[in-house]
């Protein structure tokens, strides 16, 4: 159930009126074989970014793959004595974007309780870290409890530039789940993590409807998506991360029968000859 709840808020009415805005950086972590945690979703040049768990001063905690309710996630152990100085963090580049926000959902090993109490932090590479208001978070050992959505960043985010834009997860004491201390073997859990934002330039856009089209959306029996140059393949993601769909056509126009997909939220990630995806939503009726 955790990634269907995460997900099946967005597309509720919170979602909509986020309706607009691009997926800048997503970690859904798909790939139970996954060794690199780069993000699998958002703008082409974040792709290559990783989610990483450390510790203040630059020691890195190590990351695996978790199997988890509906999937997988991202789990690390070795968060004892970590209050203020051990954390979950991303980075990620925006330039043109404003209104942004972050979306996750943590959780902890029953068996080997990790951290309860988190908050999220934002900066821009080089500076300091702030709190993001109301981004205290409690954690438990399922994939409701420790939820956020769609937590709005300080407006003096807005518009990077180039910089780089790092988010957190910090822990804020040293007590595990089941009340106890967290000792080293503790295991923390992170999933879903979306970070959207609204682009104030036009750039991406201009992209998109120029370059790329994708219609009709939402859809029923069939998805169109036609570009400018040559398609090399596309990949169909459900919500929750799972690929649905693939096809190879190198053609500047084709159609994905959509029939046999659930209702819901969809992501498809469209490649050209170059190797550079774009991520675009679908919704399916």
């Amino acid at each position: 159930m955790k990634k269907s709840l995460l997900f099946l808020t967005i597309i509720s009415l919170s979602a909509l009126l986020f309706a607009q805005q691009d997926t800048v950086i997503g970690f859904t972590f798909p790939d139970q074989g996954d060794v690199e945690f780069n993000a699998n979703l958002g703008l082409s040049g974040n792709l290559s970014y990783d989610i990483r768990a450390e510790i203040e001063g630059g020691d890195l905690l190590s990351v695996a793959i978790a199997d988890a309710e509906d999937g997988y996630a991202a789990s690390a152990e070795g968060w004892d004595n970590g209050n203020g100085i051990k954390y979950w963090s991303i980075k990620f580049k925006a330039e043109g974007y404003v209104d942004f926000n972050v979306s996750s959902v943590q959780s902890s090993d029953e068996n080997n309780p990790g951290p309860k109490d988190w908050k999220l932090q934002a900066r821009f590479s080089g500076e300091d870290w702030v709190d993001i208001p109301n981004g205290n978070v409690s954690v438990g050992e399922d994939w409701t409890t420790g939820v956020v959505e769609n937590l709005p960043l300080p407006s003096s985010f807005d518009n990077p530039g180039t910089t780089s834009v790092y988010i957190r997860w910090i822990m804020t004491s040293n007590i595990a789940t089941d009340d106890s201390d967290v000792l080293a073997t503790g295991k923390s859990l992170i999933d879903n993590i979306i970070v959207k934002a609204t682009n104030s330039t036009g750039v991406e856009s201009t992209i998109y409807s120029a370059n790329l089209n994708v219609f009709p959306n939402p859809c029923r029996e069939n998805i169109n998506i036609e570009a400018d140059e040559e398609i090399s393949r596309i990949e169909i993601y459900s919500a929750n991360g799972t690929r649905m769909e693939l096809k190879q056509d190198n053609v500047f126009k084709t159609t994905i029968n959509t029939e046999n997909l659930s209702s819901g939220l969809y992501f498809a990630r469209i490649f050209f000859n170059n190797e550079v995806p774009f991520t675009k939503r679908i919704i399916v009726e």
